[in-house]
């Protein structure tokens, strides 16, 4: 088993369906920005355990999580409020998380928008760090998201997680 981060800031529309995805974890914990809406409630009902920090990047919220959380697994995969996990990769990370050889993984996101998949977007794949073991794991920022510092021991998995750009057309 592993556990999850999500990072937020006002996601009361997008959190719920990230939580289904992961509704198998056990370990749910919420990086939260300062949300004004029902974010944190919507966390708290699922059982999430909620964490409050000012936002400075992507890689600053995630190496928070990765040293001052303790998780129940030795092994995290980060996501962000408008993501959601598949069974594949849930599946596959449960086999990852047994390798000791390992600092952590790239995974590609999969930009899905009105419940279709965009191939060419963000020329897919492009992978990221998002599935570490803490603490030791540290992201750097790149651009708007984050990879992994140097010195890691990284590999890439083969599944996707889902990044649903529909939640922000008005």
């Amino acid at each position: 088993m592993f556990s999850v981060v999500i990072l937020t800031l006002n996601e009361e529309t997008a959190l719920p369906a990230c939580l289904k995805s992961i509704a198998a974890v056990d370990d749910i914990v919420l990086i939260d920005s300062g949300s004004t809406d029902a974010t944190v409630a919507i966390a708290k009902a699922a059982g999430a355990r909620v964490f409050t920090r000012a936002f400075d990047t992507f890689a600053g919220q995630r190496n928070y999580a990765q040293r001052s959380v303790e998780f129940h697994h030795p092994w995290v995969f980060h996501l962000d409020a408008d993501e959601r996990m598949t069974e594949g990769l849930a599946a596959e990370c449960a086999l990852a998380s047994a390798r000791s050889d390992l600092d952590g993984f790239r995974v590609a996101p999969k930009m899905i928008f009105e419940g279709r998949w965009i191939p060419h977007c963000t020329d897919y794949p492009a992978y990221q760090a998002r599935f570490a073991r803490a603490p030791g794991f540290e992201f750097i920022q790149a651009g708007h998201g984050q990879r992994e510092a140097p010195g890691m021991r990284v590999e890439t998995l083969r599944e996707n997680y889902l990044h649903d750009l529909s939640i922000y057309v008005v």
